[in-house]
This record gives structure tokens, C-alpha cells and sequence, in this order.
């Protein structure tokens, strides 16, 4: 692994020791006056983190992480919380809790013995009275596991080797864990699509929309048999994030047509996400070429320009061999319509507009679904989607587009989009890349929003 985990985290620069010091007592103030205000049990909840540099982003996320565990299973709001997770002496949270200060330090131990980063998390436990919980027995060394002080006493590790291992536990512990979890907002954000409703002409629970032969029950089966695909994209990023992003395509595209496979195996043959599979691959697959410990959804602007990097090549030259075989063929050939392959080839501009509007919708206070409703539209007014195509042609798509510029200009509402829903069903018209594109955007908006530390939960 060599010095990979350091290269991939931004760290704090160094505080002085007499800044070390000042925030120990200001700590310890701290505790004081919480216990005294409150009457109640306090925990100070900070990281043992070794050597002069203190704070970085990944020390921060596993702080979060650690602290989100610790109030999920307190089960109680505190009477007050003092987080200070920025702080380049070390990120800390001090909280004051109605339990009893023996069942508090009880949580505290597992936290430390039992979650994975358990290791580097320092929880002390004050009484009402002011009394510090032991711990009881002595934890063991982070490098040799030896219990008790003797190595701290003796220096037998050097401070360097100490930071060192810390950094490179929180890096592998993530690198572990971040693939599953994001394949699986993934899985979760094609699902998402398929529930949402109504939609002009695709499938949700309460219709099939225009297409005769897929249930909401298929959209269901196949974003379950895809997590693997999704898992394998994301960790196939992060081992080619030294590689040419081009040189890695050819292994992508060996996920992708396995995952085509698995997909019509778990439908019956109905086609479900074969363009899903294209665009939320490559997308996850820059996710991990752009992932580190303490980030680990980069800015989306970064994400859709790392994606053309990935797929420009390749994506030209399918469009140069293409033949008149698919729909999506036909459709370049004949009216020069580029379908994914131009949006992913442009950096994916209308995912951009869509990502936007949907975020600014929740900042206005709108629910989820009415900002994916939202975004719906305006996808459709926007892309030129080959399965319009493949269903109405080039007239299909203009119908398709000057729809939901109507309805953007009058406002989406949930009756205007159940009533173009029967008329796209009517039709037999589905802008399925539109909603290949809509479970994109929600997934950049869960992941921002769920992986990405801010602020304790």
C-alpha cells in the first residue's frame, strides 16, 4: 500500500503544543460546566490520534461515524451536545445525558471494543458527582496489542510508526466499506425511480405505463441483482485511480456485459436497465477513481468531467462503428441522435441541470418526490432519448420534449404529470434514458448527503 493513505487525505496543519494544552483545559471547562449546568452524567467523546498532526478529513469522518453510533445507541436526545469536529487539535463532542452514569460508560466500552475504529476512539464517562468511569482492564497497543502502558512508557514504537497505523486502519476500514455501502444507494436509487409516481409513460406500482411486458416487480428484481455490478465498479475505480481512466474502460465494459446477463436472468428476459447499467457503471466507477477516506463523493462537477475522461474514447468509437441492429443505432445514424453515449460524452450536461434543480427544490423545502418529479420533467424536455425513439421515432421525441416544457412552464404538479402519463401511455411512448438519468441524480444527491461527513446525524 506504500504511502497511499496519506497521499489520499487533507490534513490540518500541526498545532502548537501550547495550542495542544489550551484545548485539553478548555476541554476539561468544558465537562465542568455542562456537569454543573445540568446535573446530569457527561461524555466527552475525541480520538486517539498519536504524533503532532491531529486533524484531517478522514479523522474527522471516522470521529462522525464513531459519534453517530455512540448517540444511536445512547437512545436519547442529549440535554446538550458540544461538537467541535473541525478543530486542528483533534475533533471532540461533549454531551450530557439523563442515564445513569455506570449504563453511559457500559455504551462506551462497546463503542470502543466493538466497532471496527473502536481502537481509536477515547470515551470518558464523568458522574454527576464529577467521578471518572474506569475502564477496567487496560486497552491493548494499536501496533502489537500488548496491554497496558508498557509500550507508551517505554517509547517502544515510534510516534511516526503510531500515526502511521492509525491513518492506514481508518483508510483500509473505509476502502472496505464504501463500495458496498454506495453500490448499494445505487440499487436503492434505481429502486427509488421505480417507485416514484406517477410518471409519464414507465413503469411504477400503480401501472406499467407504455411498456406491456415489465412490472415494478421486474425494475425491483433486476436493481437487486445489479448491487454486485455496482460494488465491482466503484472497488474496479479506486484499483485503477493510478491507471489512464481509457485503459480501464475495456475492464468496465466486462462488468457491464455480466451484469446484462445477470439482469435478464433475474427478469425473465425483459430488459430493464441495460442503459442504467451503462451510465450509473461509469458514474460509480468514477466515484471510486476520485474516492479518499475522508471525501468519498467528490464535488459533482469533478464526478461528470471524470466520467467523460473514462468513456470519451470509447464512446466515440461505438458511435463510429455503430450499426442499424439497435434502436440506438438507427437513431444516430439516421438523425445524428447520440443518446447516453453524447451525454456521457459532453460530461453528462443534463444530469448537471437535473442535480440542480432537484437540490434546489429540497433547499426551497419541497419533498424528495416532488423535487424528482421536478427533475423528471425537465430531463424529458431535455434528452434525446433513444427509447422515445426506438417507440415514436424522432416525432416521439419532439412530442416528448414539448410536453414537458408545457408543464414546466405551467409548474409540475402531480395531476399534470398523472394526465401526461396517459397520454404517453396512450402512445406507447417511455423515456426510459430520462429515467436512467433521474436515479443518477438521486443517487449524487443521497451519497452528498448520507456518505459525505458534515455533522453528526
Amino acid at each position: 500500500m506504500g504511502k497511499e493513505p496519506f497521499n489520499k487525505d487533507i490534513f490540518a496543519p500541526p498545532p502548537s503544543l501550547d495550542r495542544v494544552l489550551c484545548s485539553r483545559e478548555e476541554r476539561v471547562k468544558r465537562q465542568e460546566r455542562m456537569r454543573l449546568e445540568y446535573s446530569r452524567t457527561v461524555i466527552s467523546f475525541t480520538m486517539n490520534i498519536p504524533g503532532e498532526i491531529k486533524s484531517s478529513a478522514a479523522i474527522k469522518r471516522a470521529f462522525l461515524d464513531g459519534l453517530n453510533e455512540l448517540l444511536a445507541r445512547l437512545g436519547e436526545e442529549p440535554g446538550e451536545i458540544d461538537v467541535r469536529a473541525d478543530d486542528d487539535t483533534g475533533p471532540s463532542a461533549i454531551l450530557s445525558v439523563a442515564m445513569d452514569a455506570e449504563e453511559a460508560k457500559k455504551i462506551a466500552l462497546y463503542v470502543e471494543e466493538r466497532l471496527p475504529l473502536g481502537r481509536l476512539y477515547d470515551i470518558d464517562v464523568i458522574g454527576k458527582g464529577g467521578e471518572r468511569l474506569s475502564r477496567g482492564e487496560p486497552r491493548g497497543c494499536i501496533i502489537c496489542g500488548k496491554k497496558g502502558k508498557t509500550c507508551a512508557a517505554s517509547r517502544t514504537h515510534p510516534a511516526k510508526e503510531l500515526w502511521q497505523k492509525t491513518l492506514t486502519t481508518i483508510y483500509n476500514y473505509y476502502k472496505n466499506r464504501d463500495p458496498e455501502c454506495i453500490g448499494a444507494y445505487a440499487m436503492d436509487s434505481l429502486i427509488y425511480e421505480a417507485m416514484l409516481s406517477p410518471k409519464p409513460g414507465l413503469v411504477d406500482p400503480a401501472s406499467s405505463g407504455a411498456h406491456e411486458d415489465m412490472t415494478v416487480e421486474h425494475l425491483g428484481a433486476s436493481a437487486e441483482a445489479l448491487l454486485p455490478y455496482f460494488i465491482e465498479c466503484v472497488r474496479l475505480g479506486m484499483e485503477a485511480c493510478q491507471e489512464e481512466a481509457s485503459t480501464s474502460f475495456s475492464k468496465l465494459r466486462e462488468l457491464g456485459l455480466r451484469a446484462e446477463g445477470d439482469m435478464l436472468m433475474a427478469t425473465g428476459g425483459v430488459n430493464t436497465h441495460k442503459g442504467a447499467i451503462y451510465s450509473m457503471g461509469i458514474m460509480l466507477f468514477a466515484i471510486g477513481r476520485c474516492w479518499t477516506p475522508g471525501e468519498p463523493i467528490s464535488d459533482p462537477c469533478r464526478l461528470f468531467d471524470e466520467c467523460m475522461t473514462i468513456a470519451v474514447d470509447a464512446a466515440t468509437r461505438d458511435l463510429e462503428l455503430i450499426d442499424r441492429s439497435t434502436a440506438g443505432g438507427r437513431a444516430y445514424l439516421d438523425h445524428g441522435i447520440r443518446g447516453i453515449r453524447g451525454e456521457v460524452i459532453d460530461g453528462f450536461p443534463t444530469l448537471r441541470k437535473s442535480l440542480t434543480r432537484f437540490e434546489r427544490m429540497i433547499e426551497m423545502g419541497e419533498s424528495e418526490d416532488a423535487a424528482a418529479l421536478d427533475a423528471l420533467i425537465l430531463l424529458i424536455s431535455k434528452v434525446d432519448d433513444t427509447c422515445l425513439y426506438n417507440r415514436g421515432g424522432v416525432d416521439g421525441i419532439r412530442y416528448a420534449k414539448e410536453r414537458a416544457s408545457e408543464l414546466l412552464a405551467l409548474g409540475v404538479t402531480e395531476e399534470s404529470v398523472r394526465r401526461m402519463d396517459e397520454d404517453f401511455t396512450r402512445l406507447r411512448l417511455s423515456p426510459g434514458g430520462s429515467a436512467d438519468l433521474l436515479a443518477l441524480t438521486y443517487l449524487i444527491y443521497k451519497l452528498r448527503q448520507e456518505v459525505n461527513p458534515t455533522s453528526p446525524k
